[in-house]
């Protein structure tokens, strides 16, 4: 969603919950100041030519919607829907020496099941996990807590939360890039009823309510002890009434980039 990973290895943790079913109304500009904007695929999970970091770019801050304009947005009718094609088309672009995990979370929080490990982005996988992407429904509440856990506990072999932020398997085979989207304020956590990681369940349709690291002071607090050691990257991407000032400052603990989307 115009954000450009200097990493090679890829985990996307995305909302999945009720809100996300809301409506889109509009779409992308693709005209400023009587001037016609180029267009381009997105940049998500593409890596930068040689020498440039793709966080310098000033002109993709002015419109984050500017990489989507070649979605098929006839048929984009809520936030899911946009996330599903944005979520395919970045996909698309990655290179075949990359690999990618895709983390869904509303009350609890999974893996995708065509990304329980890590993938290399090759065709079949790619193909694989666009099928399963194109059949997310929205439900539930919104624990991201648990979504980054889930996502910092995904290791070359799968989901392991055994010494997740500090064991040698995540450190070395964990995922170096991390793209958070979100479109609300959070409302529950890793100590929620039936917030608990079953491997092979996608996340729970029930809303059970908030908890201490729904909140956003401890969100970053717990995100900043998952990063000690990983140092991730970590870009984050609002939708709708998401949380600015939270999904700005998780960005800045992983030294990449947050965008705000008003759809």
């Amino acid at each position: 969603m115009g954000v450009a990973a200097a990493g090679r290895d890829l985990c996307y943790v995305l909302d999945v919950s009720g809100s996300m079913a809301t409506p889109i109304r509009g779409r992308p500009s693709t005209r400023r100041g009587g001037g016609q904007l180029r267009r381009r695929g997105p940049a998500t999970g593409r890596r930068p030519p040689a020498g440039r970091d793709p966080r310098d770019d000033a002109d993709d801050d002015k419109d984050a919607f500017r990489g989507l304009a070649e979605l098929p947005w006839s048929k984009i009718r809520s936030r899911l829907d946009l996330v599903r094609d944005a979520l395919s088309a970045s996909l698309r672009a990655l290179d075949e020496d990359q690999r990618f995990a895709i983390v869904l979370f509303s009350d609890a929080a999974g893996p995708l099941p065509a990304t329980r490990k890590p993938q290399r982005a090759t065709p079949a996988n790619v193909k694989r996990a666009c099928k399963a992407i194109d059949g997310l429904v929205a439900g539930g509440g919104t624990n991201l807590h648990r979504g980054l856990e889930i996502g910092f506990g995904m290791t070359e072999g799968g989901v392991s939360l055994e010494r997740a932020f500090v064991g040698e398997a995540h450190l070395l085979t964990g995922l170096d890039t991390i793209f958070v989207l979100t479109d609300g304020e959070p409302n529950q956590d890793s100590y929620s009823a039936g917030a608990a990681y079953v491997p092979g369940r996608l996340p729970s349709p029930r809303l059970t309510g908030g908890a201490f690291y729904a909140q956003s002071p401890n969100i970053l607090h717990a995100l900043e002890r998952m990063n000690l050691f990983r140092r991730a990257e970590i870009h984050c991407i609002g939708m709708g009434s998401s949380p600015r000032a939270l999904l700005t400052g998780l960005a800045a603990l992983g030294h990449g980039k947050a965008k705000f989307l008003g759809y």
